[in-house]
């Protein structure tokens, strides 16, 4: 028996003339992030996402970082920040010198709970919320702006993988006051490594621009604050303008992909789909569904590697991981029992429909075997 290839998880799909433009990059010896190439990307991200500012830089985890001081969060901040996270959010709120407090989610969206979050508002007396947009899907914006602009509270959205989403037809990450993208490897449109940090305030871009190359003020070694090397390098620009160009593309195969595993998942009864609610349109980043527990998960990820496709467990609460454990928190259970019970499957944009066709017989014959 000739065993099938493996079917990965999400790998990157790199398209069009990204090895030209990097190679182009090369020969004119703009290689650093001094380039005029990591200007044509930023201004390609802002008018792609209709946002006033964009700044290109080298990780998402920096564009958090470079958002909260931007906004003057530092020591003696309190920032209310998602249980249910990639643990970049609350480390950037960390290495800014704010007190994190934990904010459980909901169970319907995953994301920020506004009960919770009313209640933790009123508690504690926060400077800043940040909001993550789960797997690509909007958290309630309309509620949370409000609740953040009546009491002067800075609106900051963990967009890392939200890049082609929006939320009633804005584009997330330019709603808040700062928004981030991510563009790892893993992410729908990749640079190898960088992200971008989106604002809409005219000081507050002028100030980020600054903070990222260094706070240097001239040509001289000259600085009128503590800055960051933060600004992304040209190669990964490079590789960035020609990837925007086939944004819609990769959006398109991402939903296409999710629609598919929907339909196929709706008639099992021992898993389902990530809820996405109609309020926004998402990217679909990395498909994930939702089994009973830990246990469960693992089963299908074990069942799921004999049958040569990759599969892994999605996040944990911050809460129970021995770092985070310290810091006050505002929660009901809907984090924790979200962790271990969710695992994302193959949902590259390169994903071919016999590939996925090869997924699902997979999850219907585990599904069948009546694992919970």
């Amino acid at each position: 028996m000739v065993e099938e290839n493996l079917i990965p998880l999400c790998v990157p799909d790199i398209r069009g003339n990204g090895l030209e433009m990097v190679s182009n990059a090369i020969n004119d010896n703009w290689v650093s992030s001094a380039a005029p190439g990591v200007d044509v990307f930023e201004n390609e991200i802002a008018r792609t996402v209709s946002s006033k500012f964009a700044l290109a830089t080298i990780n998402g985890s920096a564009a958090l970082h470079l958002a909260l001081v931007t906004l003057g969060i530092g020591k003696g901040s309190k920032v209310l920040v998602p249980d249910f996270t990639f643990v970049a959010t609350i480390n950037a709120v960390i290495m800014s010198g704010a007190i994190p407090i934990l904010v459980d989610v909901n169970n319907y969206s995953w994301t920020l709970d506004l009960n919770l979050t009313e209640k933790a508002i009123k508690l504690h007396k926060p400077d800043a919320v940040i909001v993550v947009h789960t797997l690509g899907h909007s958290a309630e914006m309309d509620e949370l702006k409000n609740m953040c602009a009546t009491k002067h509270i800075f609106l900051i959205e963990d967009a890392a993988a939200s890049i082609g989403s929006n939320y009633k037809g804005k584009s997330l990450g330019t709603i808040g006051d700062a928004g981030i993208y991510s563009f790892n490897g893993n992410k729908t449109l990749t640079t190898g490594g960088g992200g971008a940090l989106l604002l809409q305030s005219k000081k507050y871009a002028k100030k980020a621009k600054l903070l990222y190359k260094q706070a240097r003020d001239s040509n001289e070694y000259t600085y009128s604050k503590v800055g960051f090397n933060y600004r992304m390098p040209n190669l990964n620009a490079a590789l960035g303008i020609s990837q925007l160009n086939h944004l819609t593309n990769f959006i398109n195969a991402k939903r296409n992909i999710a629609a598919i595993y929907d339909n196929a998942i709706k008639s099992l009864k021992n898993i389902r789909p990530m809820p996405r609610l109609e309020w926004g349109d998402s990217s679909c980043w990395l498909y994930s569904i939702k089994t009973l527990n830990k246990q469960t998960s693992l089963s299908l990820i074990d069942f799921l590697k004999t049958k040569n496709i990759e599969a892994k467990l999605f996040w944990n609460a911050l809460s129970i991981q021995t770092p985070y454990k310290e810091f006050l928190n505002v929660l009901q259970g809907n984090s924790v029992e979200l962790s271990g019970s969710i695992v994302s499957i193959p949902s590259s944009t390169s994903l071919k429909k016999l590939e996925q066709q090869r997924v699902i017989q997979a999850l219907t014959e585990w599904d069948s075997f009546g694992q919970i």
